[in-house]
């Protein structure tokens, strides 16, 4: 599984990283986001796509975000 940390990116380019390695999975391949915050509007894009997604907290600023297209 890719993993990709956006915790350093300025705001807006999480959001487009995310997206951008969400819509290059092939079926069954999954992508971890490393994020410093629950990115909720990334949920909303991801689920109007079709992607799935599973949030798992770490910490109070770590936050795992695995995508899967199914």
């Amino acid at each position: 599984m890719q993993e990709i940390d956006v915790r350093d990116f300025p705001p807006c380019e999480p959001l487009e990283i995310s997206l951008k390695a969400a819509q290059a999975l092939k079926d069954s391949e999954q992508v971890k986001i490393i994020h410093k915050q629950i990115p909720y509007p990334l949920f909303e894009l991801l689920t109007s796509q079709g992607f799935q997604y599973t949030l798992e907290e770490k910490s109070a600023n770590l936050f795992h975000v695995i995508i899967s297209r199914n």
